[in-house]
């Protein structure tokens, strides 16, 4: 059993060749320290990235690792990686486990560690590649230690469980078993099991199970029971390092069970990310409020990134001294910890600040920040987005007990299990015990249990144990969520309307599958379909096949199902399907679209999985439904418009076209339509270009004039890549044309129209797909012969890596301050583009650090401003974009070099109200987002700000 916790991992074995059975814990080899090793318990969830040249090769080599001198290790994980932090914060990677599941950016991307400016771009590590990294440590130590000589000893041959917070949802646990085989594992065959539950697990072994187990609480638990005439409500409450997760569970007597009990897991809470890590950003913000008070400013990032580091070992010193000590002793004591105020580079003197907070100070500060007293069936206080330190969404309300309270609910709580690291000290248990018990006026039993920070991996050990012996389940639940599909309606008069199909139901615990048949859904073949998922923890008489409306707030997005369904038969375009889910004995859950007319053959149906999409958990860009123009708009109004497109490029009378052919094709457009141009809203556009210029591709060769102009309007109707819902099939279909090339190369206009058009849809092209581009364009910026359009175009491409777009940008700086004065509006837009705080369409992971932004400041002022009289306008936008606040500390610009920025922005005479966004955090508008994207975005297209 692995429990891959958020700050500790452990590992639990089972030899079933002893006679006695008895989980033993696996002890972990790791580095104490550099030049010393060490065997723990628990080998800390941390990775350090030293420099190169910091070590020499193969130092940190470990003797079961599968390397040598040539090929060393370039990481560390474990105790001397934590200890790094102290000396190196900003090469130390922690919480891993917390990014598996943000939904604002690719888990499979580098972005750790996230509040680094000294790693950039592909220098960083994936949340997945870190997960990895620890699960291969724990692979290769433990082949190493028993599988030397007898190969069936191996890892990868035994039954292993890897625990997974109860709330994790789908795409969270598939990525923790991608990390499982990057790190050279099956993940076939690896089990998932709920933290809470192995939890429990391990208290049943312990005061049941054992030989000397602990009789007392099983008699007071009887005792309860007769009681009670009733099941009684266990409450798993495991709070560690990074997410608090409740889970309820019903017990009843069964003198049938090995161990006298029947448990079945009712309910579990949603995803917290609330835990130990919040504790220690509450501490360093008290510290950071000190220094405030002294010197009025904020810590720079770089302070920030070792003052958490250091508020975590305080943390852990006052719970450590709590679990030792009389309370009273610790309240009075001092805790200590001191910043260097040097920001790099060497020295032999540097400013240190010293700051000191009283125990008392920092427990009324947990007590009552996180475990406050309140009101039976209380609510959490709730917002779209929590604390944005580390680029986490944390929890908008931080008070658990609350989060707790509104978990439980109307249910009296009869018994309450502790797990999880942050619960250690008895005081944090009493807190709690004590505010349930004034919610229901009675004390709940308090489960005695082993080393919380031990138990769930011991708990995963005798789950694995139990699969072996293929005893009956300790535990019982069955899925732990409603699943809802997405889809659309068309009524009699062609308007759509979007509701949701249910496809599993909570509890479902067969290995049977479910099937949903009858449904008339029909799917076009041989292209990509994606299907938005939706999910809800609390709705209890939803059952598969149910379609309902999903208006309501227990119901929340969850990711996306894709698949490319391929037909058999060439000439088949569409087909009808039933949908089948399976939940797999693993713990996975599956689910395929089936198509309906093979069911009646006498062969295998045509069957097609759909694979959730971890790298678009949530995606940033808002996705329409691809349905009919606008009511208002009457049928022959589409169809004569259509109609005058298709003219163009189907007509035989002459092959030539004109500009004024162009002009004039626009002007019926707009009359017949009886709307201009630049008010066609995404779903007129999508239906436009799907009914006309999609089918359209290869009358682009009648002529130059003709390639132009296709290349014009598709793009126009296509902007900007992303937000109907076949966006992303119709992009990909268009690659093919990039892969081709330009028809006509040596026409400028074809040329020109062949960038705008690229850069009008490059959202929704792969990042491999911008690489492409960018390396055939930037060897013309390098020359310094890039057209304006070029210019622009490459400067499009946001998921290109961050390295990529710090050369780039330097490119264009050095020409922009250079003697040339040629396409200084577009290059100054590019900046723009590149610099920005507020990516278009891409993640947090592609913006550029501003520690570089600011690099390129100094470069401008260098110049002065005189030397852009002309276009300031544009040097204006540059300074908004990359200076814009979004209260991201790791990725804002530097309060000083703010207030710079604002101080020289008005003293050119800039609006006051223009510099609001440089002052406060406020929503990107529709305006900011077009002057973003180069031209107006259509109307009805909506980003979501994540």
């Amino acid at each position: 059993g692995i429990d891959l916790g958020t700050t500790n991992s452990s590992v639990y074995y089972i030899d079933l060749l002893e006679k006695s059975g008895q989980p033993q814990f696996f002890k972990l080899k790791q580095w104490e320290r550099p030049g010393e090793t060490c065997e723990k318990s628990t080998l800390p969830s941390f990775c350090y990235l030293p420099s190169k040249g910091s070590f020499k090769k193969g130092q940190f080599n470990l003797d079961f690792y599968n390397c040598d001198e040539k090929s060393p290790v370039s990481y560390v994980v474990g105790s001397c990686a934590r200890q790094q932090q102290e000396f190196f914060p900003e090469r130390v990677i922690h919480s891993a486990k917390s990014w598996l599941c943000h939904k604002g950016i690719d888990p499979s991307a580098p972005v750790l560690p996230w509040d680094s400016d000294i790693l950039i771009g592909s220098e960083k590590l994936s949340p997945v590649e870190v997960t990895s990294y620890f699960i291969r440590h724990i692979k290769d130590q433990w082949n190493f230690q028993f599988a030397s000589s007898v190969s069936d000893y191996c890892l990868e041959k035994q039954v292993l469980v890897i625990t997974v917070p109860a709330s994790f949802d789908e795409v969270s646990s598939q990525l923790t078993l991608d990390a499982a085989k990057l790190a050279g594992l099956d993940p076939t065959k690896i089990y998932l099991l709920e933290e809470p539950q192995a939890a429990l697990y391990s208290w049943i072994y312990e005061n049941h199970i054992k030989e000397e187990c602990n009789n007392s609480c099983r008699k007071l638990i009887d005792k309860a029971l007769v009681k009670k005439k009733s099941p009684l409500n266990i409450i798993v409450c495991d709070i560690g390092g990074g997410t608090s997760d409740f889970t309820l569970m019903e017990m009843t007597s069964c003198h049938k069970s090995s161990y006298g009990y029947s448990i079945t897991r009712k309910k579990v809470s949603e995803h917290l990310l609330l835990g130990g890590d919040n504790i220690d950003l509450k501490i360093a913000s008290m510290i950071e409020q000190q220094h405030q008070n002294l010197s009025g400013k904020h810590f720079s990032s770089r302070q920030w990134i070792d003052l958490l580091s250091k508020c975590r070992s305080i943390k852990e010193k006052i719970f450590s001294d709590l679990s030792i000590e009389d309370d009273s002793q610790v309240l009075t004591r001092k805790y200590h910890l001191s910043l260097s105020t040097k920001e790099g580079g060497s020295g032999f003197f540097e400013k240190v600040l010293s700051f000191s907070l009283s125990g008392k100070d920092l427990l009324g500060s947990v007590l009552e920040g996180f475990f406050p007293e309140c009101e039976k069936n209380q609510r959490a206080h709730k917002n779209k987005t929590g604390l944005k330190e580390w680029g986490l969404p944390y929890a908008f309300d931080g008070a658990i007990t609350r989060h707790l309270s509104e978990f439980i609910g109307l249910n009296h709580v009869d018994g309450i299990l502790f797990a999880g690291g942050t619960l250690i000290p008895n005081l944090l248990q009493n807190r709690i015990v004590k505010i349930i018990q004034n919610w229901q006026k009675s004390k709940p039993l308090v489960l005695n249990s082993c080393d919380l920070n031990l138990m769930v991996a011991k708990g995963a050990s005798l789950f694995a144990a139990n699969l072996v012996q293929k005893d009956d389940l300790w535990i019982k639940g069955g899925y732990p969520r409603n699943l809802y599909l997405e889809f659309t309606q068309q009524n009699k008069k062609h308007q759509e309307s979007s509701s949701l199909l249910c496809i599993v139901s909570k509890g479902y615990s067969s290995y049977e599958p479910i099937d949903i048949k009858n449904l008339n859904f029909k799917l076009l073949l041989n292209q990509k379909v994606s299907f938005a998922v939706f999910y809800s923890n609390t709705r209890e008489n939803d059952l598969p096949g149910d379609v309902i409306s999903y208006t309501s707030e227990d119901i929340k997005p969850l990711s996306f199902l894709n698949a490319t369904m391929e037909a058999k038969e060439k000439e088949t375009k569409f087909c009808h399907i039933n949908l089948q889910s399976l939940l797999t004995p693993n713990g996975l859950l599956q689910i395929f679209c089936i198509d309906s007319n093979s069911l009646d053959l006498n062969k295998k149906p045509n069957k097609w999985q759909l694979s959730f999409n971890v790298q678009d958990t949530a995606p940033r860009k808002k996705q329409l439904a691809n349905v009919n123009p606008s009511s208002e708009l009457l049928e022959n109004q589409i169809s004569e418009t259509l109609q005058q497109i298709k003219e163009v490029f189907l007509s035989k009378k002459d092959k030539s076209f004109s500009d004024t052919s162009s002009q004039k094709l626009i002007l019926n457009m707009e009359k017949t339509l009886s709307s201009e141009k630049s008010e066609w809203d995404i779903k007129l556009l999508r239906y436009l270009w799907q009914n006309s210029l999609f089918g359209l591709k290869t009358k682009r060769t009648k002529s130059a004039k003709h390639e132009a102009f296709w290349l014009n309007l598709s793009g126009y109707f296509l902007r900007p890549g992303f937000g109907g819902r076949d966006d992303s099939n119709y992009v990909q279909s268009l690659w093919e044309i990039f892969l081709q090339g330009m028809l006509n190369p040596n026409d400028g206009f074809v040329k020109n129209q062949w960038w705008i058009f690229w850069r009008r849809v490059s959202g929704g092209l792969t990042k491999r797909q911008q690489e492409v581009i960018y390396n055939k364009i930037y060897p013309s910026i390098r020359k310094g012969d890039a057209t304006p359009e070029m210019i622009m175009a490459i400067s499009s491409l946001e998921l290109i890596d961050v390295k990529k777009k710090i050369v780039l940008a330097k490119q264009i700086l050095n020409q922009v301050l250079g003697s040339s004065r040629l396409y200084l509006e577009q290059k100054f837009w590019a900046l723009t583009r590149l610099s920005s705080r507020t990516p278009l369409y891409s993640g947090p992971e592609n913006i550029v650090p501003p520690k570089i932004v600011e690099e390129w400041f100094d470069l401008l002022e260098k110049v002065g401003w005189q030397k852009f009289d002309k276009i300031s306008s544009y040097l204006v936008r540059f300074y908004l974009s990359s200076t814009r606040l979004i209260n991201e500390r790791s990725l804002d610009i530097s309060s000083q070099r703010r207030e710079q920025v604002i101080k020289l922005l008005l003293e050119k005479g800039v609006d006051k109200n223009k510099l609001k966004t440089l002052k406060e955090c406020l929503p990107i508008d529709l305006k900011d987002q077009s002057t973003l994207f180069g031209e107006s975005l259509p109307g009805g297209l909506v980003l979501e700000d994540e």
